[in-house]
């Protein structure tokens, strides 16, 4: 796929450092994490957390859902299709994602969280970023929306 279906995804998955050899993402279905994620990582200082919606971004986040595209929610499910958002303390972000349907080659964007803007250097536009229960969401600027889930901090 192009850059820009990525920008959408992207944007819509915060950040990931390094994209792992094999998909790492929970199943729609995982049981939701405990209170323990509302806070951030016990090294990093209060005033450098990311918060949104009472709830810590610190951490990394993969792709679970892209809302009303079933087809691409089932291609993060089988792992052809792979986001990763690494968001670090004060907000700079990072998003990886691989499209195993295309080229198969990694992207990789890095960004920052400011409020519920992020950004990524190389992509045109803002993504906006809300709160749903424990996943992050995020609405690029085409109107399209991916679902994240924490996997790891």
């Amino acid at each position: 796929m192009t850059r820009f279906f990525f920008l959408s995804l992207a944007l819509t998955a915060l950040a990931g450092c390094v994209t792992p050899a094999a998909p790492v993402r929970p199943a729609n279905t995982a049981p939701l994490p405990g209170r323990e994620l509302d806070v951030p990582p016990s090294n990093v200082a209060p005033e450098d957390d990311v918060r949104l919606g009472g709830l810590s971004l610190i951490g990394t986040w993969a792709a679970i859902e892209v809302v009303g595209d079933a087809e691409a929610t089932n291609d993060l499910d089988r792992g052809q299709l792979t986001q990763t958002l690494l968001i670090r303390p004060r907000g700079n972000a990072v998003l990886t994602g691989v499209d195993r349907r295309a080229s198969g080659e990694p992207v990789a964007f890095g960004g920052e969280v400011r409020g519920s803007v992020i950004t990524f250097v190389g992509m045109s536009g803002t993504g906006r970023l809300s709160v749903e229960g424990r996943r992050l969401h995020l609405l690029d600027p085409r109107g399209r929306t991916t679902v994240f889930a924490r996997v790891g901090r």
